[in-house]
């Protein structure tokens, strides 16, 4: 059982009521001072570490004071290090705040214009598609570039290293999803160029020029980019959870796969001088800022989602990268700065920032709600599990895995589902989230419903049932199902993403008579047979294709998922 979630019913509601007795009073925190309010932010987040599993470090500055800046939980569970204000944690698409700022920066120089065609800077970018994007299209995420992580071979092999040029070459395959400026879509594609327009007009490495020109001047010296090759003291490790809902030890993604849309790491302290610019021009001036905070199509800026809330203006931007899960919020008209950054990629991070921005702004945040789990014999819990779309084609699944249920989105990790009642289960990782099963007049299962109960709202997602995912493997749909055995081995991947440092390989085993495949810093799945020499996994889509040789041993194999279409070669048995 998941020991984020394993509480007695009493202890759970105790420690609810007393918070909601607590967060009740914060109507007379103007006569409390700034120290009570430290006092009620920090019940908040020791209440979000007990109970939502919250791991990591916050930071919370109003009218520039500092009212929290604290760790909490394990930067290293195995050597019980805890997380502090100095404790690094890579901040995923957080990062591109400062990849505008270097480009505005340059902009300032006189080194380039917003209204530059990209193709000025990138001159190998075909002409007659990228001639119309500008530097700005790529700020603002207006540019019609396909966005290369919705690839899933490289979200596949985003633990091995990748040339920049390779997804170059990929933007240069893709036709332009619209036309520039017409309209919004994010793209990490937009920000990875920026990257390189940096690089090329700076003559500097991205890594350079953000240590020299932002990073330097502002002190926020235990901030940087992210690389697996390289010790970063201080770091705190990355963790997820398994399908059997312990947390695990996450993928180690290679930072060259994000490059400036997502390498940063950074600490606590140091994002308090990051407010300091942001707020008051802080070493670099507010020119700057205010070009990020100007909205454009899709509500967005420069580097920041931009909204108004009650009249005020609140820019505010997440990152998620495999064991990590950050976001910075910041009301520029109330003085108001929120970052709070995780080492469990499973933590309700931004429910959290709301959280402690509602306690500041003297309302009652969301808690955990109370919920009390029930055991149900697996045979029960079978009938829960399948495919399900949503009238947009947006999918998710739900699968039996060592008899627990397992909710996935598209490329998320899983969340376990505990049972409530019949038909009704909770997030084990986030209990304001349910999950509320349909039936038809026949009892037959037919949809579910999805409650998430946000700090600015709720609400309620209908999907539609499809399909089933079994909890055993398919029968085999062939005269008769091969010999197993002669299909483990280890496989080397070959993709035209990898740039050859480093290899991918695949480890495909036996597991009680099961055939089971793994990639470095993964769980193994159970392959389903299909036919012949194909096995796949249908929850996620993945597939392999054996090639056996003259004596009926593999010594190729091709890899799908999506669709990316991966070679494998047979290195060792």
């Amino acid at each position: 059982m998941n020991q984020k979630w394993r509480h007695s019913s009493e202890s759970l509601t105790r420690a609810a009521i007393g918070l909601a007795a607590i967060l009740g009073l914060t109507v007379l925190l103007s006569a409390v001072g700034c120290r009570g309010l430290s006092d009620f932010l920090d019940k908040y987040l020791v209440l979000s570490q007990k109970h939502w599993g919250f791991s990591g470090s916050a930071l919370v500055i109003y009218k520039d004071e500092v009212l929290i800046q604290k760790g909490y939980g394990w930067a290293d569970q195995e050597f019980r290090q805890k997380n502090g204000s100095e404790t690094k944690f890579f901040v995923g698409s957080v990062t591109k705040q400062f990849t505008a700022l270097a480009v505005l920066l340059l902009e300032e120089d006189g080194r380039l214009k917003l209204d530059d065609p990209i193709t000025k800077h990138i001159a190998e970018l075909p002409q007659q598609d990228a001639a119309n994007i500008t530097v700005h299209h790529l700020l603002s995420h207006t540019s019609g570039l396909y966005n290369y992580t919705d690839d899933s071979e490289v979200m596949l092999l985003r633990t091995t290293p990748v040339a920049l040029n390779e997804i170059i070459e990929e933007v240069k395959s893709r036709a332009l999803r619209f036309k520039p400026g017409t309209r919004f879509e994010y793209s990490n594609t937009n920000y990875v160029l920026l990257g390189e327009i940096i690089e090329r007009v700076s003559r500097q490495s991205y890594e350079a020029f953000l240590h020299h020109r932002i990073l330097k001047p502002l002190g926020m010296l235990s901030s940087g980019y992210g690389r697996r090759d390289m010790a970063v003291p201080r770091r705190a490790s990355g963790y997820t959870m398994e399908e059997s809902g312990h947390l695990t030890n996450a993928p180690a993604a290679r930072f060259s796969m994000l490059h400036s849309a997502g390498a940063l790491y950074t600490t606590t302290n140091d994002l308090e001088k990051w407010y300091g610019l942001l707020a008051r021009g802080d070493g670099l001036g507010s020119g700057p800022i205010q070009k990020m905070l100007t909205p454009y199509a899709g509500h967005y800026g420069y580097g920041f989602w931009l909204e108004r809330k009650d009249g005020h203006r609140h820019a505010f931007h997440a990152g998620f990268i495999d064991g990590y899960y950050s976001r910075i919020d910041w009301w520029p008209d109330n003085g108001l700065f929120v970052a709070v950054l995780a080492n469990d990629d499973e933590a309700p991070v931004p429910r959290i920032a709301n959280g402690l921005a509602s306690i500041v702004f003297g309302e009652r945040p969301i808690t955990p709600e109370v919920r009390k789990s029930i055991q149900l014999p697996v045979e029960a819990l079978v009938p829960y599990a399948g495919l399900f779309t949503d009238s947009a084609s947006n999918g998710l699944s739900v699968t039996l895995i060592d008899r627990t249920l397992q909710l996935q989105f598209s490329m998320q990790p899983p969340k376990q589902l505990v049972p409530e009642a019949a038909d009704t289960f909770f997030v084990g990782t986030d209990n304001n989230q349910r999950v509320i099963y349909q039936r038809d007049l026949n009892d037959s299962i037919v949809g579910l419903d999805l409650f998430d109960t946000q700090a600015w709202g709720s609400f309620k997602k209908q999907v539609i049932r499809h399909s089933d995912l079994q909890s055993e493997p398919i029968a085999g749909r062939c005269d008769s199902v091969p010999s197993l055995s002669q299909y483990v081995g280890t496989y080397e991947l070959r993709s035209r993403f990898a740039d050859g440092t480093d290899k991918l390989v695949m480890e495909v085993s036996l597991s009680d008579n099961q055939l089971c495949a793994s990639l470095p810093g993964t769980s193994h799945i159970i392959l389903q047979h299909i036919e012949n020499h194909r096995f796949g996994h249908q929850l996620s889509g993945f597939s392999i294709t054996f090639e056996p040789k003259s004596d009926s041993k593999p010594q190729k194999c091709r890899v799908v998922l999506g669709n990316a279409r991966i070679n494998g070669v047979l290195i060792s048995r």
